[in-house]
C-alpha cells in the first residue's frame, strides 16, 4: 500500500464506473464528516461518462483520483487498496452514503479497544425511495462465531472497516465480480477478531440502477455460473482456513440455496429458458435428487394453479 505522503487515519475506497450522477452525493458524505483524519481515493473504473468531471469539482485535497481500464469492481478496489495510507482501510460503493457520525463512530470504537487488528462492521440503514429500514445486526446468541453470520446474511460493503494489515494479506478475488465481497469477508472473519458496532451509520441507497438490484432482478446464466464458481473457488483455494467453520456439506447447502432464489426469479417471471438452463448448470454443483425435486415441483405448482384457474 502506499506509504509516500503523510498517512490519515482512515483510506474510504469508492470503486465508480459510469455512476457520475450518484457520484456528488458520495463524496459530499465523506466530506462532512464529523471526523477529518480520512483520504478518498475514487478509483474510476474505466467510466465514459463525466466522472473525472464530478470528481474534479471537488477542491479539496484529501479527495483523491485515480483512472484505470475497466476491469470489474474487484480489480478497482484493489487498485484502491493499494494506493492507501490510512490505518484502517474503509469502502464506499458510489451510490451510498455515509452518515456525519460514521468516522468518528467507527474512531471512537477503535481507540476504546486500543487500535485492534481487526474487522468493524456498522449498522445500516437501507433506503427505499424514501423509507428507511433498519437492518439487523450480528446476534452472538444466534450464530456463535461471526463466520457463521457472514455466511447466512451477509456484510454491506459500505459498513465494513479493516486494519490495513489485514490487506497486505487479504484481497477480493480479481476472478469474480459477483459474491467477491462475502469471499473475502469470510476469509478474514476466520483469522481475525470481529467487531459489531450498533450504530446506524450508512444509507444503502436501494434503486433500479443498483448493481445488486440488477444482479437479483435480471438473472442470466453467466451470473449465476460466476456466482457458483466464485463459491467453490473460496473452498478449493481456502478449504484449510475454512475448515474449522464450513464443509463441503455446507458449501453445497449455500450453492443450492442460490440456486433456488434464481430459479425463482426466473421462474416467476416466465424466463423458462434460463430456469432450464440453471437446471442444468445447477446438476454440476448440488446434489440433483434435492435440485430435481425443486424443480419438479416448482413446475407441478404453476400447472395446478393454471388448471384450477382455466
Amino acid at each position: 500500500m502506499n506509504k509516500n505522503h503523510q498517512s490519515p487515519f482512515f483510506s474510504i475506497i469508492i470503486p465508480s464506473y459510469n455512476r457520475a450522477r450518484y457520484l456528488s452525493a458520495a463524496i459530499n458524505s465523506i466530506l462532512n464528516q464529523e471526523f477529518n483524519d480520512w483520504e478518498c481515493i475514487v478509483v474510476d473504473d474505466g467510466s465514459t461518462d463525466n466522472t473525472q468531471e464530478v470528481v474534479s469539482s471537488f477542491t479539496d485535497s484529501r479527495v483523491r483520483y485515480y483512472y484505470k481500464q475497466n476491469e470489474e469492481r474487484s480489480v478497482a478496489r484493489n487498485f484502491g487498496i493499494k494506493n492507501a495510507a490510512g490505518q484502517y482501510i474503509c469502502f464506499l460503493d458510489s451510490d451510498d452514503e455515509y452518515y456525519p457520525h460514521h468516522l468518528k463512530t467507527l474512531y471512537n470504537f477503535i481507540i476504546n479497544k486500543n487500535f485492534p487488528v481487526a474487522m468493524f462492521y456498522t449498522g445500516i440503514v437501507e433506503n427505499r425511495d424514501g423509507k428507511l429500514v433498519y437492518r439487523n445486526f450480528y446476534d452472538e446468541k444466534k450464530f456463535n462465531h461471526p463466520i457463521f453470520y457472514i455466511w447466512e446474511k451477509f456484510l454491506l460493503i459500505n459498513s465494513v472497516c479493516l486494519h490495513r494489515n489485514i490487506l497486505e494479506e487479504h484481497r477480493f478475488p480479481e476472478k469474480f465480480n459477483v459474491w467477491e465481497d462475502t469471499h473475502l469477508w469470510l476469509r478474514i472473519a476466520a483469522q481475525y477478531s470481529f467487531y459489531q458496532i450498533p450504530e446506524n451509520t450508512t444509507v444503502w441507497n436501494i434503486h433500479d440502477k443498483a448493481s445488486v438490484s440488477k444482479a437479483f432482478s435480471m438473472v442470466n446464466t453467466q451470473h449465476v455460473k460466476n456466482y457458483l464458481n466464485c463459491i467453490s473457488y473460496l473452498f478449493e483455494t481456502h478449504g484449510d482456513l475454512l475448515k474449522p467453520f464450513l464443509t463441503e456439506k455446507n458449501k453445497k447447502e449455500y450453492q443450492l440455496r442460490k440456486l433456488k432464489m434464481f430459479l425463482s426469479i426466473t421462474f416467476n417471471t416466465a424466463d423458462y429458458k434460463t430456469f432450464l438452463e440453471l437446471y442444468f448448470l445447477g446438476l454440476k454443483h448440488v446434489d440433483k435428487k434435492i435440485l430435481s425435486k425443486l424443480v419438479f415441483r416448482k413446475v407441478f405448482k404453476r400447472l395446478r394453479r393454471r388448471i384450477i384457474r382455466d
